[in-house]
């Protein structure tokens, strides 16, 4: 199975669409409206009409809930302790 391209016409593309820049230029705009059109179908018009339901809020277990706010009081703990102490330079002992 031997392919044999043709580099001339490869070559002669860039050349093609500089000669008709002008329709070249439209097919692009083109091209970017259509891609345009599509996106905001698929990700503004569609999920707007789909309109999905969150599910609702499960029974949170209070005693992990504890937990965690325990975990987090002792971290702000610690960190109020290590804070650095505030220095004056205009001031003598």
């Amino acid at each position: 199975m031997d392919i044999d391209f043709d580099f001339k016409k490869i070559k002669r593309i860039p050349w093609f669409i500089a000669e008709n820049s002008f329709w070249s230029v439209l097919v692009v705009i083109a091209i970017a409206v259509l891609l345009g059109m599509l996106f905001g179908y698929r990700y503004v018009y569609l999920v707007k009409q789909i309109n999905p339901e969150a599910p609702e809020l499960t029974h949170l277990n209070q005693k992990k809930l504890q937990e965690v706010l325990d975990i987090l009081e002792e971290r702000e703990q610690k960190f109020k302790e290590t804070a650095p102490p505030s220095y004056n330079l205009f001031e003598s002992d």
